[in-house]
């Protein structure tokens, strides 16, 4: 996915998540929650002025749940 970033919080990095945050260019954040009754993505839009860079680690994109990749790329149509 061409300019979109994922990451998880620093506490959460050793752990599994179920947890992410994504970001295109300099647009909206993103979070992005497993909802474990119905096993589906859940988003939100967050204030970005509320985040700051060094509570967040870059996670690979061979590292997200297959689910997550399909609902990422449906979210950020080119």
């Amino acid at each position: 996915m061409n300019g979109v970033r994922v990451y998880i919080r620093h506490a959460m990095a050793k752990a599994a998540t179920e947890t992410f945050y994504s970001r295109k260019g300099g647009g909206p954040v993103y979070r992005w929650c497993l909802n474990e009754k119905s096993f589906a993505w859940n988003c939100s839009r967050l204030d970005s002025s509320e985040l700051t860079t060094r509570e967040f680690y870059t996670a690979s994109w061979k590292s997200l749940p297959e689910s997550l990749q399909e609902r990422l790329a449906a979210h950020y149509l080119e």
